[in-house]
């Protein structure tokens, strides 16, 4: 299997080191500048001066946003309140999903279940329940719709998948725990009867031993959800390289259990990963404008991008982060601690106290990557087209670029259009999740017309 490459698509506007090709000894700017005649250095400085226009800077002032994408937009229904029947009274959004006929499947972590809604917002039924039995979910993570039309759920406290009828029925589970991979928060149906997720470390409870070295690859992996229970690594995505091993802290009281934490670097390239509808993968590893097409096999298709060059990091950068990130850790929100295995998936006696303050001990001295990356999201929708979420600085959403299922770019969404879907669905169905007022979960579906 081939490793992460070391080199990008877009050699003159990444600033990306680690991936940029390097040029031949001799062979750099001031070496080519020194061989130019007073006509060649003008000419030089000329194409220079275009080649930084074309590039851009970050997410604004590219001269090809000017291809604008509006695309007509129908309300269909909306769905979540405070004081409505139980299903509707959401706690804990973490999931959605379409299935090919059009019905959307809600996974609501608070409420360990899945809701099922017809096209037209009309209640169906809702898939599990809260429970320590091998059929009931203890610590629901995610949820998708097999090709099979299957409803797959993966349980952390279980440390595996749960596979339900359409109608309801538990049919089998799956393991998945920490040994052979967990998957991510979101995976994607792949074939019939798989998923496909990136592996991301956790934050897991250790007790005793010393911590391992952060990985430098996170593979991504497709799950046999059919009975047989294969895993097999389809690509292995590249990880910045660090410095320290995690740092850890205590938690229990039993005098031994240990929160293992990697540690916080700002800015740092994350792995986005999406499924098209024939199987095909897009991943984005770096934080330059750089995308790799893979097949269903994990094999090397394609590289898609544009010539955008990432935000630099500076004191400014930094100290707004850090200012973001405090807020949310003292707000209650922000970085949260996952704790995998356990029955109930109970924390076991955390002391969430001494949690904060690691939290808070490790935003004090966070680090920080060179650059903001530019992709913040990749999605797919149900004609294979590609959405692409930009970054826009600092806690801040930029606009969303439209690939063609080829990889052709088709154009941009303005920033106020808002966030990518939280799924699509077929005939131009897409479900978000949004807050009320008072921060009460509820999900809006709407259905896209006119795009490209």
């Amino acid at each position: 299997m081939p490793g992460p490459r070391s080199h990008s698509a877009f050699p003159t506007c990444t600033a990306d080191p680690s991936r940029s090709r390097t040029l031949p000894a001799g062979e750099g700017p001031q070496a080519r500048w020194g061989r130019q005649t007073g006509r060649g250095r003008i000419h030089f400085a000329l194409l220079l001066l275009a080649g930084l226009v074309a590039c851009g800077s970050g997410a604004e002032g590219n001269p090809e946003d000017s291809v604008q994408i509006e695309p007509s937009v129908e309300e269909v229904f909306r769905v979540g309140t405070v004081d409505g029947s139980g299903w509707e009274a959401f706690a804990q959004i973490r999931s959605l999903a379409f299935d090919a006929n059009g019905r959307l499947y809600i996974l609501d972590t608070g409420q360990h279940h899945v809701v099922v809604l017809e096209p037209d917002g009309t209640f169906v039924r809702t898939i599990g329940s809260r429970g320590e039995g091998p059929e009931e979910l203890r610590n629901p993570n995610g949820m998708t719709v097999l090709g099979t039309g299957e409803v797959a759920i993966y349980d952390m406290g279980h440390q595996a998948f749960l596979v339900f009828s359409p109608q309801g029925e538990f049919r089998r589970s799956i393991r998945a725990g920490i040994e052979e991979g967990m998957p991510d928060t979101r995976f994607f149906p792949h074939g019939s009867t798989g998923v496909v997720s990136v592996s991301r470390t956790r934050m897991i409870m250790r007790s005793g031993g010393e911590a391992p070295a952060p990985p430098t690859t996170v593979p991504i992996r497709h799950f046999d959800l059919s009975g047989d229970g294969e895993t097999r690594v389809l690509h292995e995505a590249w990880l910045p390289v660090r410095d320290s091993r995690p740092t850890a802290v205590t938690v229990g009281g039993g005098g031994g259990m240990q929160i293992q934490g990697s540690g916080i670097r700002a800015f740092e390239p994350t792995v986005h990963l999406a499924a098209l509808p024939d199987g095909r993968l897009v991943v984005s590893d770096t934080s330059s404008y750089r995308m790799d097409l893979l097949g269903p096999e994990g094999e090397e298709l394609d590289r898609l991008g544009r010539d955008i060059r990432p935000q630099p990091v500076g004191d400014r950068e930094r100290e707004a982060e850090r200012e973001r990130r405090m807020a949310g850790l003292e707000s209650g929100g922000g970085i949260q601690i996952q704790v995998a295995g356990g029955g109930g998936g109970g924390g076991g006696g955390i002391d969430t106290d001494a949690v904060r303050e690691m939290l808070r001990g490790q935003l004090e001295s966070m680090d920080f990557w060179h650059e903001i990356p530019i992709i913040e999201r990749l999605a797919t929708d149900a004609q294979g087209r590609i959405w692409v979420g930009r970054n826009g600085g600092v806690g801040e959403r930029g606009p969303t670029d439209l690939f063609s299922p080829e990889g052709e770019w088709l154009g941009t969404l303005p920033t106020d259009f808002g966030p990518i879907p939280g799924a699509f669905g077929p005939d131009g169905l897409a479900a978000w999740v949004e807050t009320d007022d008072l921060d009460v979960p509820y999900v809006r579906v709407r259905r896209f017309g006119g795009l490209p």
